[in-house]
């Protein structure tokens, strides 16, 4: 029922949307190149190409490997069932 209300209400008086903001789901942070108003172009991974006859930049250093999301939960997962079991075992053992 609410779902059709604020849709009848919508239909009935539409409020006027100010189409020039942007939402802020969809806004840029304040540290992204483009943030800036009046910049349209950001520039690409490699930046902008260099001056003919300046020295040529130093290589980038190649970037760490990152373990894979589902890796690390899985690891987590079997980390905490470890424990659980190993909970229950010393339980069991001090019980006796």
């Amino acid at each position: 029922m609410p779902y059709e209300e604020c849709k009848r209400r919508q239909r009935e008086d539409p409020a006027p949307r100010d189409r020039t903001t942007t939402p802020p789901a969809y806004a840029l942070p304040p540290f992204h190149p483009a943030f800036h108003p009046g910049v349209r172009a950001v520039p690409g991974p490699t930046g902008p190409a260099p001056a003919p006859g300046s020295p040529p930049r130093p290589r980038r250093r190649p970037r760490r490997r990152v373990p894979d999301g589902a890796a690390v939960s899985g690891f987590l997962a079997a980390l905490c069932v470890g424990a659980l079991l190993a909970a229950i075992g010393l339980a069991a053992v001090r019980r006796c």
